[in-house]
């Protein structure tokens, strides 16, 4: 799938992805089921891979 984009909605995803990368950090900290845990650290993961993916697409 190819999607196209200005400049500007590039740099507007990858704000939207670093905020929710950062914000999972306290939400992984602080939850105390191990279940949950596992997936907000899922998202997590994915969620870096989406950010090199775009910063890569950005070069």
């Amino acid at each position: 799938m190819t999607i196209e984009m200005n400049q500007v909605e590039m740099k507007l995803i990858e704000d939207l992805v670093e905020q929710r990368i950062e914000a999972l950090g306290p939400e992984i900290h602080h939850t105390d089921s191990r279940d949950y845990r596992r997936d907000l650290e899922r998202t997590r993961d994915q969620l870096i891979v989406l950010q090199e993916k775009l910063l890569n697409a950005c070069v």
